[in-house]
């Protein structure tokens, strides 16, 4: 993930969640900050707050500065986790020890369509799925491709439908925004991971002939 930088600064694993979970498309789209200007149109209940500071050690733990007004709407299932909260102005600040945060990550997720300065990605924090599952941003971002794929392929006569504007094309915007998003960022997070596991492996190996 990127955390104020235009380069990948930050990866850490999640665990692999249980078979037979389901997920809806809403659930997806709510958690994605790069539909927000049009899923805000048929959804008034995102998922997810912008970081504006964050830091980890092993001795201090996690930290991070996230917007008050939109963490508030779920803040609740981090408490669950473990995470302590505290109010400091229009921020939330957002803390827990470094085992709380190994056992339960958040789910950082970052604008690759709305970046900064055009270059750097910003940073949000997500609601856990239901029952406290996470996934990566290149895992749901595989979600939303596999979702579109299947409206398009099995469903052709409301794709259709939905792209000439008939009865219930609210939903149009969002699915050709996040159309958009597939295309852009899926191949950008696939490439970022490749070169990070490159870049470890390179690390592995140097200190193994060390």
């Amino acid at each position: 993930m990127h955390v104020n930088s235009a380069g990948v600064d930050w990866a850490f694993n999640y665990p692999v969640p249980e078979q037979g979970i389901e997920i809806s498309l809403g659930d997806l789209f709510s958690r994605i900050p790069d539909l927000s200007k049009d899923f805000v149109r048929i959804s008034a209940n995102p998922k997810y707050a912008g970081v504006t500071q964050i830091t980890f050690d092993y001795q201090n733990g996690f930290k991070a500065k996230v917007n008050r007004a939109s963490f508030a709407n779920f803040e609740k299932a981090y408490r669950k986790l473990g995470y302590e909260i505290k109010s400091e102005n229009e921020s939330s600040i957002f803390t827990c020890d470094a085992k709380t945060f190994e056992e339960n990550s958040p789910t950082l997720i970052n604008s690759y369509i709305e970046k900064l300065f055009n270059a750097i990605p910003r940073l949000f924090i997500v609601e856990p799925f239901n029952g406290g599952f996470f996934y990566s941003q290149l895992c749901m971002t595989y979600m939303v491709s596999y979702f579109l794929v299947m409206l398009a392929r099995y469903y052709p006569t409301h794709w259709l439908s939905l792209i000439r504007g008939d009865k219930g094309d609210a939903m149009w915007p969002t699915l050709n925004r996040a159309q958009q998003l597939v295309e852009q960022s899926y191949p950008e997070l696939v490439v970022e991971m490749v070169l990070h596991l490159l870049a470890q492996s390179e690390v592995e190996m140097s200190e193994g002939g060390a």
